[in-house]
């Protein structure tokens, strides 16, 4: 379905009123197959909603660690801040596991 969809010229980064595009919502369902498919149709995966939050800052938030790790290898900016001036390595910091897989990619770079 959702090919069909971007065959037909469906805009991947399309928001909703809250400012979440579907790579957004599918981030914080930590659905992996359905983030890469988005990501090679053209997602941003740094695009924020009304409220700053990214990608990662929901993948991370929800504890989908494969979903930070797929963000992480598309390029995904560890230090974008919300509306409230956090980042994603602020929110990983309150989860160890997270936290590691942070560092490792970081020190990738």
């Amino acid at each position: 379905f959702v090919d069909l969809l971007a065959a037909h010229g469906a805009r991947v980064n399309a928001k909703n009123n809250e400012g979440y595009t579907a790579l957004m919502f599918i981030a914080s369902q930590g659905d992996s197959d359905m983030a890469e498919f988005l990501i090679r149709k053209g997602a941003d995966v740094d695009a924020q909603n009304n409220y700053g939050e990214t990608p990662l800052m929901l993948a991370i938030l929800n504890d989908h660690i494969d979903m930070v790790r797929l963000l992480l290898e598309k390029g995904a900016d560890v230090e974008r801040k919300n509306t409230m001036g956090h980042t994603a390595l602020r929110y990983a910091f309150l989860n160890k596991q997270m936290e590691e897989v942070l560092k490792q990619a970081i020190m990738k770079k």
